[in-house]
């Protein structure tokens, strides 16, 4: 059964070295005691709930925990945050390991990543700080409308749509955050020709250098 020991420690150290790059600052023992029950967890139930596909143990180090962090630099110092697709945790879970002052939301709509998520937050100790919502985005309580400072996407393919959830989201001045690969571009030409871009400000664009020289782009989106 694959365990966080499957994982060398010379990925772990790796990992850490990336994250301290990142956060501008080492996790502590207790972040990264978390980080290594989230991985042991996180095998596990994809054995049999396949909840982030198959690959090496020590892939996700990189490809989910340090690729969540990428949002870390343009986050305000406390805030009410919503993941939305948040699927097994990304960006969601990460970040609220490393930031215990934000309110994340994590919305899901799949039953058994849902599943996963109310039990990882408990096993991590972080149910005080987020709650999970087995439902779609645009089927969020009303009390939830307007109510969050930062919207953030991983998983999903298309800008546009995930701005037009935002922006329903969003409070006044609140911005909606995600990253995307090399064809950002194209991704971008389809944004401009839905109506939803004309309630943000400009796109910023925040190239993020990964491992073996892999680039990455983080878009943000104001609202206005």
């Amino acid at each position: 059964m694959p365990s966080p020991f499957s994982i060398s420690d010379t990925h772990w150290i790796n990992f850490a070295e990336r994250c301290a790059h990142t956060l501008n600052r080492p996790l502590d023992d207790s972040e990264l005691t978390q980080f290594k029950l989230y991985a042991h967890h996180l095998l596990t139930w994809n054995e049999k709930f396949n909840l982030i596909g198959p690959a090496p143990p020590e892939s996700i180090l990189i490809r989910h925990f340090l690729d969540s962090l990428y949002f870390a630099p343009l986050l305000p110092p406390s805030a009410k945050i919503a993941d939305i697709g948040s699927g097994a945790g990304f960006p969601g879970v990460p970040l609220a390991i490393v930031f215990p002052q934000h309110r994340m939301h994590l919305i899901e709509s799949i039953q058994k990543k849902a599943g996963f998520l109310s039990f990882i937050v408990a096993e991590l100790g972080l149910h005080n700080k987020v709650k999970i919502f087995n439902q779609r985005a645009e089927q969020m309580p009303s009390k939830e409308i307007n109510s969050y400072h930062v919207i953030l996407s991983r998983a999903l393919s298309d800008i546009a749509q995930g701005a037009t959830w935002a922006f329903k989201l969003l409070k006044p001045d609140g911005m909606y955050l995600t990253i995307k690969g090399p064809k950002v571009d194209q991704d971008l030409e389809k944004y401009y020709m839905n109506r939803i871009h004309l309630k943000y400000a400009r796109p910023q664009l925040h190239t993020i250098l990964g491992p073996n020289e892999h680039h990455s782009i983080l878009v943000k989106l104001q609202r206005i």
